[in-house]
């Protein structure tokens, strides 16, 4: 885990401020207001743009002086050990665990799934947990390999071939994720159903998945 570890959101919800962007903290810390030009630009490209470069730049710029103003402001509240407190639990190795992403516990979330039949939801449960396992090896977001709506779609489909996962699914998949992992698709797909496969898909789809909404810049702690 981490150490010593500054959260600036955490500090401003303590000092009372309903801010959940960081551009809105580096507003009210430094006067200074952030372009969001380059925000919904497209960040897998190579080389970046200089207007993608100076955006990247922005995060990192004024971090030590909005730590800084936060500070202050806590310690004249009297409310800066509180903050150390609560960012010091972002440390554990509890709170570390706790992040761990278990495609089982995500599968509920995944759109549209609870129409699925119940083979149906074996065949996306196996997905789910192939793109978690996936992601993290590539370190991408899941959705890069294999958006919500593609999942449940396959899984619909269980093509039998790489070329037909192609042919059926062109629409939310792009070819090059069936060139490179066809292969494994088609062989999880078509698989033979098990019954505690079964069993773990319905009680997976009914279950209540464990949320973490906490949305954070985590600094570090400058004194």
């Amino acid at each position: 885990p981490a150490r010593n570890v500054f959260d600036t959101q955490i500090a401003a919800g303590l000092l009372g401020h309903g801010i959940s962007a960081y551009s809105e903290l580096v507003q009210m810390c430094t006067g200074v207001t952030l372009s969001k030009g380059s925000t919904m630009s497209d960040w897998l490209k190579r080389p970046l743009d200089d207007d993608q470069l100076r955006y990247a730049e922005d995060d990192v710029t004024y971090l030590a002086q909005v730590v800084d103003d936060l500070t202050r402001q806590l310690s004249e509240r009297g409310r800066l050990e509180w903050c150390e407190e609560e960012c010091a639990k972002l440390s554990t190795d509890e709170y570390y665990n706790s992040l761990m992403r278990i495609p089982e516990e995500l599968f509920p979330r995944v759109k549209k799934v609870k129409s699925l039949s119940a083979e149906e939801r074996v065949s996306a449960l196996r997905l789910v947990q192939w793109r978690e396992a996936e992601a993290a090896a590539q370190n991408k977001p899941p959705y890069f390999l294999l958006k919500d709506q593609a999942l449940t779609e396959v899984a619909k489909l269980r093509p039998h071939s790489p070329d037909d996962l192609l042919q059926q699914a062109s629409r939310l998949i792009h070819p090059n994720f069936a060139r490179f992992n066809g292969k494994v698709i088609v062989a999880l797909l078509n698989r033979p159903v098990t019954e505690p496969e079964l069993e773990e898909a319905e009680v997976n789809t009914t279950a209540c998945a464990r949320t973490f909404s906490m949305r954070c810049v985590f600094t570090p702690m400058f004194r």
